[in-house]
């Protein structure tokens, strides 16, 4: 499997969209045909969120040359003993760093700063699990979005999910079992996490997000890599 060696985005909240999820609104016939209707709405934001990371890792590989700093990795990830420039390894950790630290800041966020997470939902298991659920009271059967926060993690997850799980791919450090399984399940858990309005529990996506992405930050470089001027 592994190949390595050895314009704005409220527009989507404000759609009158029609559904057939038991909220008591009628279905429109090209969702009820589409799959994935919902996801198919962000489609552009998911997209560019691949190109981003893809064009900004190659970017790192060719510039990081220039900086003047000698990026040795450990012997573990070389092939001989004495340690090796590994830019890709480098410029794919910076990524992956991007893409955690969003994830980390939008969480931290809305749990802690605006507490959103708290005030946005109904504080019982319904809000909680389901606070994007479609509001069927609403004028018009009008789809109403309680928390546009989580659909952005969820975004933020596909898109980071995605990526690290073909680019992984490349890296043996990466590619293993252990990592690319949490990949594919985390890509398919925001995605129907998106599509179906579930939060997988508020308290799970931001709290779980913002600790699990500053408490990867360091693992990502300290193991991997010994960074000299």
């Amino acid at each position: 499997m592994c190949i390595a060696n050895g314009n704005n985005a409220n527009q989507f909240y404000n759609e009158k969209s029609k559904s057939s999820r038991n909220d008591g609104t009628s279905v429109n016939n090209s969702d009820e045909i589409m799959m994935f209707p919902r996801v198919r709405r962000f489609q552009p934001i998911i997209i560019s969120g691949y190109v981003f990371n893809t064009v900004f890792y190659f970017l790192l590989q060719f510039l990081l040359p220039y900086t003047g700093i000698n990026i040795t990795a450990t012997s573990e990830f070389c092939n001989s003993t004495i340690g090796c420039t590994r830019v890709d390894l480098f410029a794919f950790q910076i990524v992956s760093f991007v893409n955690l630290f969003y994830l980390g800041v939008l969480g931290f966020h809305t749990f802690f700063v605006s507490r959103r997470a708290f005030t946005a939902v109904p504080q019982k298991p319904l809000g909680r699990i389901l606070g994007n659920v479609q509001n069927a009271n609403s004028a018009n059967g009008q789809n109403v979005v309680m928390l546009p926060e989580a659909d952005y993690i969820n975004i933020g997850i596909i898109i980071f999910q995605g990526w690290d799980f073909i680019a992984s791919i490349f890296f043996e450090e990466h590619c293993t079992a252990v990592m690319m399984t949490h990949h594919f399940l985390a890509f398919i858990c925001g995605l129907f996490s998106l599509e179906y309005g579930v939060r997988y529990a508020i308290f799970r996506i931001f709290f779980f997000t913002q600790c699990g992405s500053f408490h990867g930050v360091p693992n990502l470089y300290f193991p991997f890599l010994s960074v000299r001027m």
